[in-house]
């Protein structure tokens, strides 16, 4: 059996984001049930919201701004519905 991907949520502390991680962490847990390996919900600073998969960028505040929660679990959806890609 393949391994299934984990996702990563990189989030601001300072910025007070993790509300909005924790949220997007128990979306993609319930969703993705059985598709994903897990979800890694990491603290950090300086105005990351940095959303991945196995390490590969799938959302990045840096180059596109904050993101919904749908904008986040739409692009997260996408990255799991094609694993291949990844």
């Amino acid at each position: 059996m393949a391994k299934l991907p984990v996702i990563g949520i990189e989030y601001c502390h300072e910025c007070g984001y993790l509300s909005f991680a924790l949220k997007l962490a128990e979306g993609c847990l319930r969703q993705f049930e059985g598709k994903i390996g897990g979800v890694l919900v990491t603290p950090s600073a300086g105005g990351a919201y940095e959303i991945t998969m196995d390490t590969k960028s799938i959302y990045s505040t840096f180059a596109e701004g904050f993101p919904t929660q749908d904008e986040a679990m739409a692009r997260i959806a996408s990255a799991v519905a094609q694993p291949a890609a990844a």
